[in-house]
């Protein structure tokens, strides 16, 4: 609200109402209640772009009646919508970009996960607001440079695949997150390396619980988890059915014994997903991986001279 008091905004842009920052916040009301001070800082001129797809879109809308709304969405009719949504073998999503009053055009998006394709509509739909010519709009999404430790796909030995995805953690990010490795990697092996989900308040063992049970919908290969909120996320995911040597938990400190691990655990093809909160700096596993993969590989060198 200060930042809104002190500067205006013309354009209002809310992706969805989530779990994020809940232990600030304390409930997923109150994180409506913070999001919309933007919706309700805009004049009457103001443009307020809303995901229709979220079940906070009626609320939102209200609160913004009588302005300029421009909607985007995947289920519900919208101004901006994607249809046809498909997975491109492990380099992105294609999909058919719907914008009001044009023709509909194919897309190819470089960035993995159905969620990203809102995103997409997120940006199309500003873009649409601020009158963007819808070739450039189609241009924009077709060559969108994914960032480091966003939903990267990266290939390692043994065609090994990691999906790194190691910035952030939210309850609902991880969620997706798992969805789109058994989305990827289909018929393969799948191991998700998980980190704790900060900022989640007294709701944080809650969370965490919910995601070991996701995982054992998911029927995962192996769980490693990293952190006390991963081992509630391990705990979880034994209660609810996986085999307890597919689960192996290990300290914010001990990532280097977890890359040793590894080594031992993954085999050729596997698919493996990093994840945790940013605290959590989970691509160190990465470095640590690659670092006790190089020592395996000169020793073996060594043995075979």
């Amino acid at each position: 609200e200060t930042l809104t008091d002190f500067v205006p905004p013309d354009l209002a842009v809310i992706t969805n109402i989530g779990e994020a920052h809940i232990g600030l916040l304390g409930s997923k009301e109150n994180i409506f209640k913070a999001k919309t001070e933007l919706l309700q800082s805009l004049d009457r001129g103001g443009i307020a772009v809303l995901n229709s797809d979220d079940p906070y879109f009626p609320k939102m809308a209200e609160m913004v009646k009588g302005k300029k709304i421009i909607t985007f969405g995947i289920e519900n009719k919208s101004d901006i919508m994607a249809g046809n949504i498909s997975l491109v073998s492990d380099h992105g999503m294609r999909f058919t970009l719907k914008i009001k009053n044009t023709e509909s055009v194919e897309i190819f998006f470089p960035l993995l996960g159905r969620y990203n394709i809102y995103n997409a509509l997120a940006a199309s739909a500003t873009a649409f607001a601020l009158e963007i010519n819808s070739d450039l709009i189609e241009r924009g999404l077709s060559n969108f440079k994914p960032l480091d430790m966003h939903m990267q796909l990266n290939s390692f030995y043994n065609d090994i695949k990691v999906l790194n995805d190691s910035y952030n953690a939210s309850p609902l990010s991880v969620k997706k997150a798992l969805e789109t490795l058994v989305e990827v990697a289909k018929n393969c092996r799948k191991i998700a390396i998980l980190g704790d989900m900060l900022e989640l308040g007294e709701k944080t063992n809650f969370y965490h619980q919910e995601i070991g049970k996701e995982i054992a919908k998911l029927s995962l290969d192996i769980l490693i988890t990293v952190g006390e909120g991963g081992k509630i996320i391990a705990q979880s995911c034994e209660d609810e059915g996986m085999a307890k040597e597919q689960i192996f938990s290990f300290e914010k400190n001990e990532k280097k014994y977890l890359a040793k691990k590894l080594l031992s655990l993954v085999k050729p093809g596997d698919f493996v997903l990093l994840k945790g909160s940013r605290d959590m700096q989970m691509e160190d596993i990465l470095q640590f991986w690659q670092e006790e993969y190089k020592k395996s590989t000169q020793t073996q060198g060594g043995h075979n001279d």
